[in-house]
């Protein structure tokens, strides 16, 4: 029998109310992604699609490849090979049909690429961008937005394309040493952090202090936020890019509410964090660390508190990735396979009315949903899942109906 999650809703008033079970959670699971050094893994807001880059460091190189999922992991098909590109980084628009791929350098010469794709990992093609040892990229939700960071020789700049990657410039960041860039889901909102230590800086050592840059126009203006000065390594934006988490190599994670305006040391332990990922409210956020003794951690409240994956330690993990609502998460191993977590999902349904109409909106979940409505709660109820659309800047599913003075019932049905 198919299990039904309902989430009803009285239309006239305005409010909801919601049944259901909490998320509950699952044992992480090894998906079929082949032993590979994986370096970076990105997830459309589903989580069906998922893409993920391997550096070639076999001799000879011929690991060098783009692997995509569209079924959550389930299967990979290799998207693009090849014998001498270092793949490094990867992002992808929230319907997983655009996606964009940065390599750190090509065998045999400094700097790498930025190649895109606009089916989905099917075919691609090479930017304009120039060669640089890049990073990491950040797209926004309809993938036409895009910002990738450099940090050669210790010093690199930022460079932001408005038109999935045809064109490319350089934005008003310092060029320095960057670690990691986020963005927000309309692509505005950009936050930046700079890996500290030493580095080689006109032919000098240079300590560097790493700091943490935001923009709130696209990268056009760049300003210094009051992250605390550390060797950061790896940020994560939410969709409205209010909610910044933030992660330093040997040190701890850092949270920001205020779109990096203050921040707050969360109580992950000080460990060689390496990646980072948040859910599209910021509230589920997931850690991995370039160290053997450290599982992955995991907070369900924004960092408040962590979980330890124990099951997942002995591992370099050099990538993670969330589907929007939080409920998929996906991790990639260095010179090994990619792991996943799935839990039952719990979207909470809101009502509300403007203008002569009513807007039923949900979080993009990583199973399906479909929105009904009835006249009478509890018969009667009709499937409204052909009006849906994926709103862009919060990566929420919404259903806008006109409001009537009858009363009406919404629902949410999985299907």
């Amino acid at each position: 029998m198919k299990e039904r999650l309902l989430y009803s809703a009285l239309a006239t008033l305005g409010c909801w109310l919601g049944e259901g079970n909490p998320a509950l959670a699952q044992d992480w699971t090894w998906s079929s992604a082949p032993t590979k050094y994986w370096e970076s893994i990105a997830s459309s807001a589903d989580g069906a699609r998922l893409v993920a880059v391997a550096a070639g460091f076999t001799s000879p190189p011929t690991d060098a490849t783009i692997y995509v999922s569209t079924n959550s992991g389930g299967s990979w098909f290799r998207a693009l090979a090849s014998s001498n590109i270092m793949w490094q980084t990867v992002a992808c628009s929230a319907d997983g049909s655009r996606m964009v791929a940065a390599a750190s350098g090509i065998i045999g010469a400094f700097g790498g690429p930025i190649c895109s794709s606009a089916d989905g990992g099917m075919t691609w093609a090479l930017t304009s961008a120039p060669s640089n040892f890049w990073r990491s990229v950040a797209s926004s939700a309809d993938g036409v937005q895009l910002a990738a960071a450099a940090n050669g020789l210790g010093s690199g700049p930022i460079y932001t394309s408005t038109n999935s990657g045809a064109t490319w410039v350089q934005s008003g960041a310092p060029v320095t040493n960057w670690a990691a860039i986020a963005s927000s889901a309309d692509g505005m909102k950009l936050a930046a952090a700079v890996q500290g230590g030493t580095v080689v800086e006109n032919g000098y050592l240079v300590n560097r202090r790493g700091l943490i840059y935001a923009s709130t126009n696209g990268g056009a203006i760049w300003r210094p936020t009051s992250a605390p000065g550390t060797n950061w390594y790896a940020i994560a934006s939410s969709a409205d890019g209010t909610r910044l988490a933030a992660a330093a190599f040997m040190g701890l994670i850092y949270t920001s509410i205020d779109s990096g305006a203050t921040w707050k040391a969360t109580s992950a332990p000080s460990s060689a964090w390496i990646a980072i990922a948040s859910s599209a409210d910021g509230r589920r956020l997931l850690a991995g660390a370039d160290d053997t003794g450290v599982p992955i951690y995991c907070s369900d409240d924004s960092g408040m508190t962590w979980t330890s994956q124990g099951s997942l330690r002995g591992l370099d993990w050099s990538g993670v990735a969330s589907s929007a609502d939080g409920n998929l998460l996906v991790a990639t191993t260095f010179n090994g396979g990619i792991a996943r977590l799935r839990s039952t999902p719990q979207p909470k349904l809101g009502i509300s009315r403007s203008r002569g109409s009513l807007t039923a909106s949900w979080t993009v979940p990583s199973a399906n949903y479909s929105l009904q409505y009835s006249i009478t709660c509890g018969a009667g109820w009709t499937d409204l899942s052909a009006l849906t659309a994926m709103n862009l800047t919060n990566l929420r599913y919404e259903v806008v109906v006109p409001a009537t003075n009858s009363r009406s019932f919404y629902r949410l049905e999985s299907r």
